[in-house]
C-alpha cells in the first residue's frame, strides 16, 4: 500500500531521507552549526527571545527580502552568543526548548520549499550527517513535524511554488521507494526504481525480481562504460560496496533534486523518472574517482559531487547513447574550457555533426573511433561542455 504523505496544519511534508537513518554527533563536529555568523529568527521568536535577552534586537540584520519570513541575526565569532562551553545552548538550557528558534530547534532538516500545499523538509549538510550509528542523535519525521508544527508560520510564508514541479501523485511515490528495505545492492535498488516509475499509478508494489534483473544488467553495462572511459575499470565490486549504505540513504534525496532540475511546463513526470537511474549510475562511478583523489566519501561530499558535477554527470550517463547535433548548428562553435584539448574537442564535434547522423556510434565509440584512449583527456572533453553546448544536442539510442 502506497504510503500517504504526513501532515503538519495545513500542508502535506514530505521527507527526502528515511525516518531514523540519518545520525550526528555533536560533540564530534565541535558544534559546527554554531559557529557560524548568525542566525534566523522569525519575528514571534524575536519578540519572546528578547523578553529574555533584551541585548538581542542589537544585532538584527536589515532586512533585505520583506517576504523572508525569517529575520536575521549577526553573531560572531568563535561560536554562538549561546552555544555554552560544554556544547550545549544557553536558551534551551535557561528557558526551554520551545524558545529555541525554529531554524535551530529543526536543524539539519530546516531546509524547506513549498510548492502549493506541499511541503519538503530537506537536510542542511552544514552537518556532517551520516548513516545513523549507535550513540547518534537521529534525525526523525515526527520530531521535524512537531518542530514545523510549533512554527508553522514558517513555512506557510515561504514563497510557493507551481504544484505541477512536485506533484502529489510523485511524492507519494518517492516515499514508496524511500521507506523500501535498505540493502547493499544498489543498483539493484536503482533498477527497482527505474522498472516501476512507468507503472507505479497502477501497481505500487514492486515488480518480480526477474523483471528488475533485466535492467540491472543493463545498468551494469552502463557503469562499465562509464568507468572504462574514466580509466577505472580496476575498480572491483568489493570497493564499489564500500559506499553503498552511503549512497543508498542518500537516494531518495538524490531523486528528489534530479526532478526537481525539470521544466514542468515542457517534461512530464513520466518522461523524466525513467532516466533518473543513469544519473544515479554515473554519480557512482563519478565518487570513485572522487575517492581515488584521496577525498573521504561523506554524505556531504555525495551531496557537493551530485551538486557541482551536473552537466558532467549528465554527459556520462549519455555514455551509451548516440549524440546527434541540432540541425545547423555549426560543430566548430563549441567552447573548450580546457585550451590543451581544444583540438581533440573540435575533433569530436566536427565528427558528430559530419559523419555521426550517418554512422549512428554512441559517444564511447566516438572517443575510440577517434583514437582518443587517454581517460584524462575524455574527462576533459566531457567537463568542457556548457549547459548552452549541451542543448545543441540529442542523444538517441543506438
Amino acid at each position: 500500500m502506497t504510503p500517504a504523505l504526513p501532515t503538519t496544519g495545513p500542508l502535506a511534508v514530505y521527507f527526502p531521507f528515511a525516518d531514523g537513518a540519518l545520525g550526528y554527533h555533536c560533540g564530534e563536529c565541535g558544534y559546527r552549526c554554531c559557529r557560524g555568523a548568525g542566525f534566523g529568527a522569525t519575528e514571534s521568536e524575536l519578540v519572546q527571545l528578547t523578553t529574555h535577552y533584551p541585548r538581542l534586537p542589537m544585532f538584527v540584520r536589515p532586512r533585505r527580502d520583506p517576504e523572508n519570513p525569517l529575520v536575521g541575526l549577526v553573531n560572531f565569532a568563535p561560536r554562538c552568543f549561546f552555544l555554552k562551553d560544554d556544547g550545549h545552548c544557553r536558551v534551551e538550557a535557561e528557558h526551554g526548548r520551545a524558545l529555541k528558534p525554529y531554524i535551530c530547534r529543526t536543524f539539519p532538516a530546516n531546509q524547506l520549499q513549498r510548492a502549493g500545499v506541499f511541503l519538503v523538509a530537506d537536510l542542511n549538510f552544514l552537518c556532517p550527517l551520516r548513516p545513523a550509528r549507535p550513540g547518534d542523535a537521529r534525525v526523525r519525521h515526527a520530531d521535524v513535524l512537531a518542530d514545523l508544527l510549533q512554527s508553522i508560520e514558517v513555512p506557510m510564508q515561504l514563497p510557493s511554488g507551481s504544484e505541477l514541479l512536485l506533484p502529489e501523485p510523485l511524492l507519494l511515490f518517492e516515499s514508496h521507494l524511500r521507506d523500501l528495505p535498505l540493502d547493499e545492492d544498489l543498483l539493484g535498488r536503482i533498477a527497482l526504481a527505474d522498472v516501476m516509475a512507468p507503472r507505479w499509478e497502477q501497481a505500487p508494489q514492486a515488480p518480480s525480481a526477474s523483471f528488475v534483473a533485466v535492467h540491472r544488467a543493463y545498468l551494469v553495462r552502463l557503469r562499465a562504460q562509464i568507468s572504462a572511459l574514466l580509466g577505472l575499470e580496476g575498480v572491483v565490486e568489493a570497493e564499489r560496496a564500500r559506499h553503498a549504505v552511503e549512497v543508498g540513504v542518500m537516494l531518495p534525496r538524490l531523486r528528489l533534486m534530479l526532478l526537481k532540475l525539470r521544466d514542468p511546463a515542457r517534461s512530464v513526470v513520466g518522461d523524466v523518472l525513467p532516466l533518473i537511474g543513469r544519473r544515479l549510475v554515473a554519480l557512482g562511478v563519478y565518487l570513485e574517482l572522487i575517492e581515488q583523489m584521496g577525498a573521504e566519501i561523506t554524505l556531504g561530499a555525495i551531496d557537493l559531487a551530485f551538486r557541482e558535477g551536473q552537466l558532467f554527470l549528465e554527459l556520462l550517463s549519455l555514455v551509451d547513447r548516440v549524440p546527434l547535433m541540432a540541425p545547423g548548428v555549426d560543430g566548430e562553435q563549441r567552447l573548450a574550457l580546457f585550451r590543451t584539448q581544444e583540438a581533440e574537442l573540435r575533433r569530436l564535434l566536427r565528427f558528430v555533426h559530419d559523419e555521426n547522423p550517418r554512422r549512428r556510434l554512441t559517444l564511447g565509440q566516438i572517443f575510440a573511433e577517434l583514437g582518443i584512449e587517454d581517460p584524462v583527456v575524455r574527462a576533459q572533453i566531457c567537463q568542457s561542455f556548457t549547459r548552452e553546448a549541451l542543448a545543441q544536442f540529442r542523444f538517441e539510442a543506438p
